[in-house]
């Protein structure tokens, strides 16, 4: 079991790095982080709404739980991605507002112990202090761009993000003990988020300027998110802790924020790079050494 969630986690840990570097790249080319999500959602719910096709007893469920399954998406999985992306979007290197969201490590690893009773040692207690006091040294009020429309600094983003992100991890391992199917928390997650970006786009109308560069961007985004929610449920079925497959998710944070600052130009700062390697020290210690 242990070797099946390495795989997994590698398998995530590459679909993370991928997605964030493409919406990355998405964000300096101005388009809205409300676009960005409808395609992390719909092309992902086409995915599984294809699977679904061929395994439709995988999708019979109760009316009940297909509301437990779409509130905790839109709550948890929706409002945290686009709180992750719009912190991405105004710090000065996006590995920043990563390693602010290990908030969701820490919660989820936490909380897991209370409610599921899963694994916690003193090394994880110790690795949880790490990545608090590492966090610390990559607290920057400024951001890459004035934004004018929000008074909220980018690191409130990153925080609350990442909290609401624990709050999927948890859910998603509930789904699990309930013995509802992969394919149904998907098929059901991803058809409500979609449902509900779209309300909110016909209400809101971003501006939407785009050329095919973007849309194959947009596109590529969407596919990566489809494998990468595949696999961190998979992880979750397996993995000793929930949180572990958070920290799995969030180690994406070194590779993250040194591409960054090499293909986009970002800011990477001395204080902030030894806040980083603090942080992914802690990670690597929920990680390997539990």
């Amino acid at each position: 079991m242990f070797q099946t969630w390495i795989i997994y986690s590698v398998i995530v840990l590459v679909a993370a790095i991928a997605s964030l570097l493409v919406n990355r790249k998405l964000q300096l080319r101005q388009v809205s982080v409300h676009y960005q999500g409808l395609m992390m959602f719909l092309l992902p719910f086409l995915g599984y709404s294809i699977w679904a096709i061929f395994q439709p007893e995988n999708i019979m469920i109760s009316f009940f739980e297909i509301i437990e399954i779409s509130l905790a998406a839109i709550i948890f999985v929706q409002i945290g991605t686009l709180f992750m992306l719009k912190a991405m979007s105004l710090a000065r290197n996006p590995g920043y507002a990563i390693s602010l969201s290990q908030t969701s490590v820490i919660t989820a690893t936490i909380l897991s112990v209370v409610i599921f009773n899963s694994l916690f040692s003193a090394i994880n207690f110790l690795s949880i202090l790490f990545i608090i006091v590492f966090s610390a040294l990559i607290f920057d009020k400024k951001s890459r761009v004035q934004e004018k429309t929000s008074k909220i600094s980018w690191y409130w983003y990153a925080l609350i993000g990442g909290v609401l992100v624990s709050g999927y991890t948890l859910s998603s391992k509930y789904f699990i003990m309930q013995d509802i199917s992969l394919l149904a928390r998907l098929f059901y997650s991803f058809g409500a988020m979609t449902i509900a970006q779209i309300i909110y786009l016909l209400w809101s109308k971003p501006k939407l300027s785009l050329n095919v560069f973007d849309g194959s961007l947009l596109i590529i985004s969407g596919i990566v998110t489809l494998v990468f929610n595949i696999f961190f449920q998979l992880g979750l079925q397996f993995a000793p802790n929930p949180g572990f497959m958070n920290a799995v998710n969030s180690s994406s944070v070194v590779p993250v924020t040194l591409l960054s600052a090499y293909l986009y130009k970002d800011e990477l700062s001395l204080k902030k790079i030894i806040g980083i390697l603090g942080v992914f020290g802690g990670l690597l210690g929920l990680f390997f050494l539990n």
